[in-house]
């Protein structure tokens, strides 16, 4: 058994036959971190959320990247017998890629991190900058966390999920970081690897150092060191850009039909263009046509489906090719410099690493992978509807409300973890004291009270951190 396929604690004596990758889809399945995620904000606000029952969350987006990644797999199993992709790591990754994720998503992460290290971190450390945080608190490094340590779901009196190396990297590298993020989320990661594991006893008694150490000299890549997790991060990508139009759609109103006939328009002209110049499938061909037909009679239902099977037709040959002619074309010295050196999971890096003629790669895919970017940019930039800045802006306040009164409480309570349900005290108390060391790290005061409290909230789903705030602070939230 390579690194990749092992487990940070050992375990011993499985009592059936399966395959390690789908070991650890079962248990993200069957965490309570998943189930979650069913009521935790994909990309609308809870004031659309109250209006319309179809409108993505968490949970279904996971799946549908889970159904991409793995068509994208079975793709490139079938038509290049050199690479086997391992199907089960793809959902494992898949399902576990975003259980890290706040309440609100990234309005809870932003504010996180402003209460546990902004506000304190103003006055820059010039003389010793290695004290200075750099970067954000990203979902996917939470997510990390959840598997390591802070799930409570596998076995009693045992941290995390246990998942093997290759998936924790996945989970982990779905999103794109910056070096200096990964060395930050190193440090920190290996703070919690002390006190929920090292200082644990029984937990200490288990820890194969070898596979830690691996595990930990691959926050020196940028990418996921395996082509499933690349696989997987940018099927998460595509399947945004394929659902976030219809559920812009859903949510309706002025702003929404602008974003859509954007798209819509980019896609109908960037394909007209392609198929005057290359030969192209002639099932797409027959889809783009139904497309151009219903998208110039209004019939809108069917313009969005047309849309997304475009979209995933297209992703899968071209993804598929790209990555095969990535490692195809690559030694193994220059595979481990790209992923290094760039995020393979974000078609801006794909572009570019193209661009700069690391690798030779069809016009066609090219061309593709720049539409995939530009519907993306069209989608980004477009929402600007009052409603939702207003959420925004209400989100971030409750955040740093309720973040600013728990702390106030830790500090004046003899008993401090005396404010939090008894069944979550423990994982504070160890959260409590991973803080403790990261003020030794960043010279940032406080941070034993800060860190317990970014770990509680981050587990929350949308509707269970408002009952927070309203049982603690006593001041209604109207989300209307």
């Amino acid at each position: 058994m390579n690194f990749l396929e092992r487990r940070i604690i050992k375990e011993n004596g499985f009592e059936d036959d399966r395959s390690p990758y789908l070991r650890d889809r079962d248990r993200i399945l069957f965490s309570r971190s998943f189930r979650r995620l069913g009521f935790k904000t994909q990309i609308i606000t809870p004031i659309k959320k109250e209006i319309n029952d179809h409108i993505r969350n968490r949970l279904t987006h996971s799946l549908e990247v889970l159904q991409i990644s793995t068509s994208i797999a079975r793709y490139i199993n079938k038509e290049y017998k050199k690479y086997k992709l391992d199907i089960s790591l793809c959902e494992a990754i898949s399902l576990g890629h975003d259980i890290g994720h706040c309440p609100y998503g990234h309005i809870g992460e932003k504010a996180i991190f402003k209460f546990v290290f902004d506000e304190n971190n103003n006055e820059k450390d010039d003389k010793d900058p290695k004290n200075n945080f750099k970067g954000k608190l990203r979902h996917n490094f939470q997510s990390l966390k959840v598997c390591c340590f802070l799930e409570k779901q596998y076995y009693p009196d045992f941290y995390g999920l246990n998942l093997t190396v290759a998936t924790l990297d996945g989970i982990f590298k779905h999103t794109k970081m910056s070096k200096e993020e990964l060395d930050e989320y190193n440090k920190i990661f290996s703070r919690y690897c002390d006190v929920f594991w090292k200082e644990n006893e029984e937990m200490s008694k288990n820890i194969d150092i070898y596979v830690l150490d691996y595990f930990k000299t691959l926050f020196e890549y940028r990418s996921p060191y395996t082509i499933e997790g690349i696989c997987v991060a940018l099927s998460d990508e595509i399947a945004q850009i394929c659902h976030d139009v219809e559920d812009l759609r859903r949510i309706g109103g002025i702003f929404c039909i602008n974003i859509i006939n954007d798209v819509y328009e980019e896609i109908k002209k960037k394909l007209e263009e392609l198929i005057s110049k290359e030969s192209f499938e002639e099932n797409i061909k027959k889809i783009f046509d139904e497309f151009k037909e219903a998208y110039n009679n209004s019939n809108i239902i069917k313009v969005e489906r047309l849309y997304t099977k475009i979209i995933i037709k297209l992703a899968l040959s071209s993804i598929s090719k790209i990555l095969f002619k990535l490692k195809e074309d690559t030694s193994e010295d220059d595979w481990k410099e790209l992923i290094r050196d760039y995020h393979l999971g974000s078609f801006d890096d794909l572009i570019n690493i193209i661009e700069k003629k690391k690798v030779e790669i069809d016009e066609i895919n090219i061309y593709i992978l720049k539409l995939f970017e530009d519907i993306q940019n069209i989608i980004k930039n477009s929402l600007d509807d009052h409603n939702i800045a207003r959420w925004d802006v209400k989100g971030k306040d409750l955040y740093l409300e309720l973040c600013k009164y728990l702390y106030d409480i830790m500090k004046d309570q003899h008993d401090i973890f005396k404010i939090f349900p008894k069944n979550m005290r423990k994982h504070l108390k160890l959260s409590y004291k991973v803080g403790k060391k990261l003020e030794e790290d960043y010279k940032i005061g406080d941070l034993r009270f800060k860190v317990p409290i970014w770990d509680y909230l981050a587990g929350m789903t949308d509707s269970y951190i408002i009952k927070e705030y309203e049982s603690i602070i006593f001041k209604k939230v109207n989300i209307l």
